[in-house]
């Protein structure tokens, strides 16, 4: 489960609007906002300002609002870290086994979610339930840690169904995130009188800052805890579970900001939406077929960090403690990378970052198949190690997530969807491979899907610029036609 973000817009523009187009609408707001790992989803248009006024929200303050979005945001992502940081620890403290596998499974029931039954739960019950129930779930997972621990009889038992249960959570929180995201972003832009793109930056920022800070708090506990408290590990796992636990009673306390008068029925989807947008777009456009390599190398990389590198690298070097250090390591420069790579993106085009991550996915993958966990389970090889593959992750989050964004933007929902599902299925195989070959395996189809994504970016950033050229053309020659009519 990665906190991955991507941005999608919906249609916008000014004047009346009837009530069927006010429902289609709402629709393609939760097919977008369904895709996952999303702090910016764009909410409903901006002629829509003042039906929140209309419909029983006029009472909120901007204040209130930005109140509400907060506390959403720090208890979902305590949730979310507490997850993150026991599955960067899985292969060293349950055993590479059983860590790996409950990984695998953990991440086949997000898969198959995602792909069949991502927004179902936002649509019956409303975004705000939905994240209660799913946070609520994810509590098994981590307490099923604890579980292990203290029953080792019924460590794979609990382990595995806590994993699957995780998976189920972690395909439906999501969407409900986005959708409750862009109810915040609506009202607070209607109460703090700036456009839509502003509120949707501004808690978009505050919601990646909290997210991140979680994330790392987290892993740095799992190293910290056990270091420095006795009975360390026992402790550990009860504090993330009570803070998971927490967690969900406290989101529990937020508004829904419902307008009166609607319900989650006015959502209306269908089981499998997400999985059959995703195959038509993959079958029928060789841009998306361009950009499964560098999905997979994501997907085998993180399997090949969390299920060997973790344990047979920095557990087997320096202690199982530094696990934690060095993941928060990766999670903390793939956000200082963000803003300069950005920046990069913003001048040179996208493309030339995204090859410079597979570059890096390649070369992280390399470096341990060639030298070996004995002699790189070190820190002077292990911080430079999770910089580079921090590196790498931050340019998948960040400028491969854009070149989607760029090639598809009349089919966000459908190439965002196969960002999710390829992701997720190179990282199930990933690490069910690692639990049952030899470990070079994930690394090695690291590296060959990585290099093929070095070219496979190149050829799709040609295809991209000549179906730019044919517009334009089609486009100038419709110009010329409409004028030799006029001059007629």
């Amino acid at each position: 489960t990665n906190s991955a973000g991507l941005a999608t817009t919906a249609d916008q523009s000014r004047g009346g609007i009837a009530e069927v187009e006010m429902g289609e609408r709402r629709q393609r707001v939760l097919d977008e906002a369904l895709l996952g790992g999303d702090v910016s989803v764009s909410p409903l248009d901006p002629r829509d300002d003042s039906m929140g006024l209309e419909m029983g929200l006029e009472e909120k303050t901007r204040g209130e609002v930005l109140r509400e979005f907060l506390v959403m945001a720090t208890c979902f992502s305590i949730n979310h870290g507490t997850v993150t940081a026991l599955i960067a620890l899985a292969s060293s403290s349950l055993g590479k086994t059983l860590g790996n596998v409950s990984s695998g499974v953990l991440y086949l029931v997000y898969t198959l979610t995602a792909a069949f039954a991502a927004n179902v739960m936002t649509a019956s019950i409303g975004a705000k339930k939905t994240l209660v129930a799913g946070l609520a779930v994810y509590c098994l997972y981590v307490a099923s840690y604890l579980v292990a621990y203290l029953v080792p009889v019924a460590r794979w038992g609990a382990v595995l169904t806590g994993a699957a249960f995780g998976g189920v959570a972690a395909g439906s929180i999501w969407p409900a995130q986005g959708v409750y995201f862009a109810r915040c972003a609506e009202l607070y832009a209607a109460r703090a009188g700036v456009s839509r793109e502003a509120a949707n930056s501004k808690l978009g920022g505050y919601f990646a800052a909290t997210y991140l800070a979680s994330e790392v708090t987290m892993k740095l506990l799992t190293s910290i805890v056990p270091a420095f408290v006795p009975d360390g590990t026992e402790v550990l796992f009860a504090m993330f579970t009570a803070l998971a636990v927490a967690s969900v009673a406290g989101i529990a306390t937020v508004d829904p900001l419902e307008r009166s008068g609607s319900s989650p029925a006015e959502l209306t989807v269908n089981l499998g939406t997400n999985a059959l947008a995703a195959v038509r777009l993959l079958s029928s456009d060789a841009i998306c077929r361009c950009m499964v390599p560098f999905n997979f190398a994501f997907g085998f990389g993180s399997a090949f960090v969390n299920g060997y590198f973790n344990a047979d690298v920095v557990a087997a070097g320096v202690g199982r403690n530094a696990v934690g250090y060095v993941s928060a390591v990766v999670v903390g420069s793939a956000t200082l990378l963000s803003l300069p790579y950005g920046s990069l993106g913003q001048r040179l085009g996208q493309t030339p970052i995204v090859a410079w991550g597979a570059v890096c996915f390649a070369s992280f993958a390399l470096v341990n198949l060639l030298l070996g966990a004995e002699h790189l389970g070190h820190w002077a090889y292990l911080v430079p190690l999770a910089v580079l593959f921090g590196s790498a992750r931050c340019t998948w989050e960040g400028a491969f997530k854009a070149t989607f964004a760029d090639y598809f933007p009349r089919d966000a929902p459908a190439a965002f969807a196969n960002v999710q599902l390829q992701s997720g299925l190179a990282s199930t195989l990933g690490f069910f491979l690692t639990s049952s070959l030899p470990i070079g395996v994930t690394g090695i189809l690291a590296v060959l899907c990585a290099l093929t994504a070095l070219f496979s970016q190149l050829y799709a950033r040609s295809l991209h610029r000549a179906r730019l050229h044919a517009a334009e053309a089609y486009a100038q020659a419709a110009r010329d036609e409409a004028s030799s009519q006029d001059i007629i």
